[in-house]
């Protein structure tokens, strides 16, 4: 049923009748098309449960739901004109078809070239045979492992694919078809919707980035007033997809035929148990059909930490209009979920009481103070030297992968001199460099290595691919480092970036207060790319890695037994 012609928001842009003839032909000229985009939608939408059968509902109800949804985020007499009405209408047809294989002109053989599909076989290649992937190999893989890698690809780049759809071409025998036939409406706006449904999977600082300010005006065939606001509808969008988790998303007889497993069971069991949300004094408020058994606990925790999640991007879409003089929404984050208890008085639980008691750190500093440093590693000095070392030889492997240059020659330089009071151990590395957002992300993340992450695959596309293999595996290396000192700066810049985005990571206190990211200053900045760590300690330690095995030998010796097998 087409309950979405019935949502508000429909009725006041591509549903609206007006008596003036010419405007209810310039709204029937919207709609008509609108209605041929969303046939061929429903083909596109239906295939995505062949190639993520275990995903929950992602075809045409889903896409109509958005329009309700839109109806309880946004206030009553929020200003929305057919313009934008078909704009926003076409982002929320198109924001999830690159989930399907056949949004893909060329199918598998297209996405079979993409590097993240061959980052992805390489990795589970690895974990599976426990070596590097061969030439060979690529010609004989298990149909196991080819389709984890279509459905990783299709997960990550359904939305970058969305960016193509407006404008993609499919033909057959001759003839050509798209999905907006209209080419005056295709070449006026497919390429915004698909920015616009692109931009769902952005974070809200890129959103903030890319769309502020950002505005289209009417085109000739229609009234000067059908403007469209850009960042308007991709916060529309936004939220109307996060917030729509309900039951029809989930149906208990699709359930029960396709019988997924693992992490996709638990959404589909919490999400059918949802009855569609409603508003309670500027709170979007949900509430369960029926409990949630002791059985069903970890997908009553799964609904809660989804709650939490879309009470973040509530929150953050609020800043965000309001920072940029737009006009808030009617709901501003979710209601009833302050802590686990509270949310059970509307999502159900029964014969089990959910108190959050996982496994948490109260005191995060102190722990990696101590698994970093002598707790973990003792009183040996060389330690930080060794990992620091191994860090420098993962990055120019890397980037010497990446750039398959005969010609580059990665060094590691180690360096002692006095500043002051205290001597300075400084390490430089000229590889691969890191940027913001490995900085502030696997880097600061203690026991989390960003090798053969997704952080990976989106910043360095086809390193798995092409054979790279870490040393360092578990992510606490760096944190030896407090051994030597509290004081530490860590410089970076990626390879492929210009000298003035070269950062700074500073720590004074160790980890007992939070370090400070910054712009580098002029005579930080790194030409080349690469990592300095510079360690501001007493000189004492200098004398110690010296004399490791009491007897005093050369800074020179003492690391080339330490990293004997360097390549």
């Amino acid at each position: 049923m087409d309950n979405y012609i019935n949502s508000v928001t429909w009725k006041k842009t591509l549903g609206l009748n007006n008596e003036d003839t010419s405007m209810q032909e310039y709204i029937s000229h919207l709609k008509n098309s609108y209605m041929s985009i969303r046939k061929k939608s429903i083909y596109l939408a239906s295939e995505i449960a062949r190639f993520l059968p275990n995903y929950t509902v992602h075809d045409i109800t889903h896409i109509d739901a958005l329009w309700e949804a839109t109806d309880i985020i946004l206030p009553e007499a929020y200003e929305l004109n057919p313009v934008e009405g078909y704009v926003l209408g076409v982002a929320f047809l198109i924001h999830d078809l690159g989930m399907g294989l056949v949004a893909y002109t060329n199918g598998e053989e297209e996405i079979k070239q993409l590097s993240i599909w061959k980052d992805t076989v390489a990795t589970e290649f690895n974990k599976r045979y426990g070596r590097k992937i061969e030439e060979k190999d690529w010609k004989c893989l298990e149909p196991e492992i080819k389709s984890l890698a279509q459905e990783n690809t299709l997960r990550k780049l359904h939305a970058v694919q969305a960016v193509k759809l407006p404008t993609l071409e499919w033909e057959f025998e001759g003839k050509r078809e798209w999905l907006i036939d209209n080419i005056i409406l295709r070449e006026a706006y497919g390429e915004i919707v698909g920015l616009i449904a692109y931009s769902h999977w952005w974070n809200i600082d890129k959103l903030k980035k890319e769309f502020q300010n950002k505005y289209l005006g009417a085109i000739s065939i229609f009234p000067k007033e059908w403007t469209v606001d850009v960042i308007k509808l991709a916060c529309i969008l936004r939220i109307a997809d996060a917030t729509q988790i309900d039951d029809r998303r989930a149906p208990i007889f699709l359930l029960k035929l396709r019988k997924p497993k693992d992490v996709s069971k638990i959404h589909w069991i919490f999400q059918n148990k949802l009855y569609q949300p409603m508003v309670n004094n500027g709170r979007i408020l949900y509430t369960s059909k029926s409990s949630f058994s002791i059985d069903e606990m970890e997908a009553w925790w799964t609904c809660y930490d989804t709650l939490k999640m879309i009470n973040r991007e509530l929150g953050a879409v609020d800043t965000l209009l309001i920072e940029t003089d737009h006009k808030q929404f009617a709901v501003t984050g979710v209601g009833g979920i302050s802590n686990a208890k509270e949310l059970s008085n509307n999502v159900l639980v029964s014969e089990w009481v959910p108190l959050d008691t996982s496994i948490r750190v109260g005191n995060v500093g102190k722990l990696v103070s101590n698994l970093g440093g002598t707790q973990l590693y003792g009183n040996n000095f060389l330690v930080p030297m060794r990992e620091l070392i191994q860090n420098g030889g993962d990055a120019i492997r890397a980037r010497k992968i990446l750039e398959d240059d005969e010609e580059y020659i990665g060094n590691i330089t180690v360096s002692f001199y006095d500043e002051e009071d205290y001597k300075i151990i400084q390490i430089d590395d000229n590889g691969i460099g890191m940027s913001q957002k490995v900085l502030m992300g696997p880097f600061l993340d203690f026991g989390q290595s960003f090798w053969n992450t997704e952080l990976m695959y989106d910043e360095l596309p086809g390193l798995s691919s092409k054979g790279f293999s870490s040393t360092g595996q578990y992510g606490i290396g760096f944190y030896s480092v407090f051994i030597w000192s509290y004081d530490v700066t860590v410089i970076s810049k990626r390879y492929d970036a210009a000298r003035e985005d070269t950062l700074v990571l500073e720590f004074k206190k160790g980890t007992d207060s939070r370090p400070i990211l910054r712009k580098a200053q002029k005579n930080e900045q790194i030409k080349d790319g690469g990592t300095i760590i510079k360690v501001r300690t007493q000189k004492n330690i200098f004398r110690k890695i010296l004399q490791i095995n009491r007897i005093e030998e050369s800074i020179d010796n003492t690391i080339a037994k330490l990293c004997p097998c360097l390549d």
